[in-house]
């Protein structure tokens, strides 16, 4: 999903074709990319709805964010992708 030079790594959708998640994919998490990371998942909050968000890196962090901005109160979930694979994490 790409949007004004912005793109969600990875869509899950039902079998009506609405959104479940979505998830970002990176390394590592920090100040240069913190802000690119989220807000693609924030500014497709306006056309994907209420589906659920993950952040997912190799970092040790799991942690729920939460966004209140103009039109878009979601949370996201940062997640270790690897615990996040094996199930461990969610």
């Amino acid at each position: 999903y790409g949007y004004n030079d912005q793109e969600i790594d990875f869509l899950e959708l039902d079998k009506a074709n609405y959104f479940l998640n979505k998830y970002q994919v990176t390394v590592k998490i920090n100040k240069e990319n913190q802000e690119r990371e989220l807000s693609s998942l924030i500014n497709s909050s306006y056309y994907t709805g209420n589906s659920q968000n993950y952040l997912l890196s190799l970092e040790d962090k799991n942690k729920d964010i939460s966004i209140n901005e103009p039109g878009a109160l979601l949370n996201i979930k940062q997640r270790n992708i690897i615990a996040w694979l094996l199930d461990l994490a969610r």
